[in-house]
């Protein structure tokens, strides 16, 4: 991170909190994706704990971009995949997203989006968002029917009345000015 004094109390009211600030700027991200090459070069197995420091690679330094970390560490869990279950993976996916939300610009962020929606979480969240836009479009939808239904209502219970109020002999003003109907509508009835 570009903090150079990170706060460890915050005060708020008669409460004062304490935190204990974990600095990753020391850890070189480009240490961790040499040693996981040369393992896999070697023929040694990663272990989960491994793949669980990728997660933290947007946080460390090292000459890659922050989206150049996390697109590389998305393709290497990808690439693991037998040593995490389908829910880790997608959890793992979802630690790195959040990370690239907070700290990549519009552009970068829609890259890693590019690469998120050729995995699992990126099918559940494209399924996600089509539900809400179906719900979305239903409440829309009835929402406008009802809407319709009611003018459409109004207008007839105006001209119900207006018939009635000129069958019984009452000058089309009068009925005018009853039923807000324009003087043409009453004399269409």
């Amino acid at each position: 991170s570009k903090v150079k004094h990170p706060r460890t109390i915050l005060k708020e009211g008669i409460n004062v909190y304490q935190v204990k600030a974990v600095r990753l700027k020391g850890k070189d991200s480009d240490q961790l994706f040499k040693r996981l090459k040369e393992n896999a070069e070697q023929g040694l197995k990663s272990t989960k704990a491994d793949l669980v420091s990728l997660l933290l690679t947007p946080l460390m330094s090292g000459r890659l971009r922050i989206e150049e970390r996390i697109i590389k560490s998305l393709n290497i869990l990808q690439n693991f995949r037998e040593l995490i279950t389908e829910v880790e993976l997608e959890k793992m996916q979802a630690v790195l997203y959040t990370l690239a939300d907070k700290f990549l610009n519009e552009t970068e962020l829609s890259r890693v989006k590019e690469m998120i929606a050729m995995t699992k979480l990126g099918e559940m969240l494209v399924e996600d968002g089509i539900k809400r836009g179906i719900e979305r479009g239903l409440e829309e939808g009835m929402e406008k029917g009802l809407q319709e239904g009611l003018q459409e209502g109004l207008q007839k219970g105006k001209e119900s009345t207006a018939r009635n109020m000129k069958a019984e002999g009452i000058t089309p003003l009068i009925i005018q000015k009853c039923t807000g109907l324009s003087l043409e509508e009453i004399e269409r009835l």
